[in-house]
């Protein structure tokens, strides 16, 4: 079964920008949180950027645990550039 995973990028305190990835399920569920941010990203780009990769990862997990019939998700796996360890270009 494949799950619906929707990607949410918020900015609760300005300059903050946090990534959520949730399951929905049927129209009126509460959604499940599968991962997020665990820190503040500096820019809403970054923090999409972050958020898709680690969306890319669970959706290759879902795959990979179709392919091997056994269901099982790799819990915990994280995909996201820290902060303090974000590729840019020096001055």
């Amino acid at each position: 079964m494949k799950n619906n995973l929707e990607l949410i990028v918020d900015e609760p305190i300005p300059g903050h920008y946090y990534w959520t990835i949730i399951v929905s399920g049927q129209p009126g569920d509460t959604p499940t949180v599968v991962d997020y941010a665990r820190g503040p990203l500096p820019t809403y780009n970054s923090a999409t950027a972050s958020g898709v990769a680690a969306l890319r990862s669970h959706e290759a997990a879902e795959v990979a645990a179709a392919h091997t019939h056994t269901g099982l998700m790799l819990s915990g796996m994280r995909a996201e550039w820290g902060v303090e360890t974000m590729p840019a270009q020096l001055p």
